[in-house]
């Protein structure tokens, strides 16, 4: 590329590379990464998906990869605020079909519009904000901490809850372990879950994308084992002592969340998101770290369980989100992939 196409390029993709090398640290449903974004001219651009980067058994109906498109928006918008701009989504919000395919679908178009004010988070708090799924310090969420998490999704359709009884904390943390076991044992959900485990360092640093051993704080070499010699591991006295193992990452747990809200439609499900990270992003202004328990929310019978513990109110909303939240020592940072290939 010649320096006057170069140029040319650069007026054309305005500042959508530096939007995107900043929001592409959102997080995302097994760390698939399906989002893409391409530019029309400085102002516009198509806001698009990867079919089979998503999970097509595990999120059948695109609930959860809906919610983490409007994560990445709103990613998007925080990043747009170092450039006094804003974001904003110029169509419906659409179905998202999981399929074999690698073309990226167009999800909508989005636009930067100028903003009006001073952007609420600073754009360094995508960098900042961690998944932590290693053990945490014991220590609960104070009342200031709840009342700003809880002001955080003040004024939206969804409503946060925290608790920090030690009986329900214990038996949240057991039912999210039990969970991820019960969908492990399904061969299908193992299959699919599989296919985003790297089984090393290296591997995830080759693939960036999925869960690294590190992040997960489990053994490579056993997690490896696990999805490829299943069997092995499904003896009782064995299941027990991985069960313990991995039961160990949980330790210092005290204050668990849920979320819940109308969860009827694509355009529920994307502003959740949205808000979501908004409340991820408040946490981590903090100094808080955040584990979402995905698994209780899409097996149906542990999601009947949490719905029999923790009620939702009578009025059709759906708990969507589960997670643990509290401090931790910092936790290792998974992979992204690089702003080149998220921008195309």
């Amino acid at each position: 590329m010649n320096e006057s196409t170069a140029t040319a390029v650069g007026r054309a993709t305005g500042d959508w590379p530096e939007i995107v090398n900043l929001a592409r640290w959102s997080p995302s449903v097994h760390n698939t990464q399906a989002w893409r974004v391409r530019p029309l001219d400085a102002t516009t651009a198509e806001l698009c998906y990867v079919p089979n980067r998503l999970l097509a058994l595990t999120d059948a109906n695109g609930m959860f990869y809906t919610i983490g498109m409007g994560i990445f928006v709103e990613a998007l918008d925080v990043a747009a605020g170092s450039f006094g701009q804003t974001i904003r989504l110029l169509d419906p919000v659409p179905d998202m079909v999981a399929s074999e395919s690698a073309e990226p679908v167009v999800f909508g178009r989005i636009a930067l519009e100028a903003r009006a004010g001073e952007p609420e988070f600073a754009a360094s708090l995508l960098r900042e904000r961690r998944t932590s799924r290693i053990p945490y310090d014991g220590v609960p969420l104070t009342a200031n901490e709840v009342d700003a998490l809880t002001l955080a999704a003040d004024g939206e359709a969804q409503r946060v809850r925290f608790t920090s009884n030690p009986d329900e904390v214990r038996w949240v943390v057991g039912l999210n372990i039990d969970t991820l076991f019960y969908d492990l044992a399904h061969a299908p959900a193992r299959k699919e879950i599989g296919l985003w485990i790297r089984k090393s360092a290296k591997h995830a640093r080759e693939c960036r994308d999925g869960f690294s051993p590190k992040c997960i704080g489990f053994n490579g070499r056993l997690l490896s084992g696990f999805f490829q010699a299943h069997w092995l591991f499904d003896r009782p006295g064995i299941r027990d002592v991985i069960r313990k193992t991995y039961a160990r990452s949980y330790r210092g747990t005290a204050s668990v969340g849920w979320i819940t809200g109308p969860e009827h439609a694509p355009d529920d499900w994307f502003a959740s998101g949205r808000m979501l990270y908004r409340l991820w992003l408040t946490a981590t202004r903090l100094g808080l770290v955040l584990h979402p328990f995905g698994s209780v929310i899409t097996n149906p019978a542990a999601h009947a369980e949490m719905e029999r513990r923790l009620p939702s109110e009578a009025n059709g909303d759906t708990t969507w989100l589960l997670f643990r939240i509290g401090h931790s020592k910092t936790p290792p940072r998974s992979m992204r992939l690089p702003a080149a290939e998220v921008l195309i």
